[in-house]
């Protein structure tokens, strides 16, 4: 030890552990840790070692924001939103017959709260007098799926205020049908926008890209 240090003592002494440290250069220009005891340890290894700890140190993963399992309607009221145009989609069946631009289908929406049930209604019009050949002559009880931002997908049913117009005067064609809302339902669909939606017609499975994303989630929040 005589020879390994030369008195270089740096003019700061630090304090660890309730034990003095003073920092020393030896001869050969490397600093070295002494100890109160007399042991003595290179700084080098000391940074080294104190590295590896904080890269062997877990990490701590911040928890996933999870969706509401329940949500509070209020069930004193009995209103209806405002409609809102929520997609005109290429329809592939009517589309191989009429071409992209004449076989589009548009589909409007609204919500309804009805003393706490929820409901949304949605209104497919079509330009063709004769859409029963193509869909089928009713929505009822036909599924419907919601596919969600989140990657999840709502399954209902059309299963209340079901309408159907065939007109061929005008070229035109519509359905109307409302599917009831779970709480559940209601709460994905409140923290997530709506990108597509899938109806199995009677004669036909579709699927469409919704323009207005944000349009359920807007109807939804006038009734609630």
């Amino acid at each position: 030890m005589k020879h390994l240090f030369i008195l270089l003592i740096l003019l700061t002494a630090t304090c660890a552990a309730s034990a003095q440290t003073i920092k020393a250069i030896t001869q050969y220009g490397e600093t070295v840790v002494l100890y109160e005891n007399g042991t003595w340890k290179y700084e080098k290894d000391l940074e080294n070692k104190a590295s590896q700890s904080q890269v062997d140190t877990p990490v701590t993963v911040a928890p996933v924001a999870t969706t509401p399992k329940v949500i509070s309607v209020d069930d004193t009221k009995n209103t209806t939103s405002e409609k809102v145009e929520i997609m005109n989609a290429v329809s592939k069946k009517l589309a191989r017959f009429f071409g992209e631009e004449k076989g589009r289908i548009r589909c409007s929406a609204s919500a309804t709260n009805n003393n706490g049930e929820v409901f949304i209604n949605f209104e497919f019009m079509m330009p063709l007098g004769d859409a029963n050949r193509y869909f089928g002559y009713t929505a009822e009880e036909r599924t419907v799926h919601l596919i969600l931002s989140n990657g999840a997908e709502l399954t209902n049913t059309f299963t209340h205020n079901i309408e159907e117009k065939f007109i061929d005067k005008w070229n035109v064609s519509y359905y109307k049908a409302s599917i009831l809302l779970s709480k559940e339902d209601i709460a994905q669909l409140l923290i997530n926008n709506t990108m597509r939606l899938k109806v199995d017609w009677k004669k036909i499975e579709e699927e469409y890209t919704i323009d207005n994303i944000e349009g359920i989630k807007t109807i939804l929040t006038e009734v609630i």
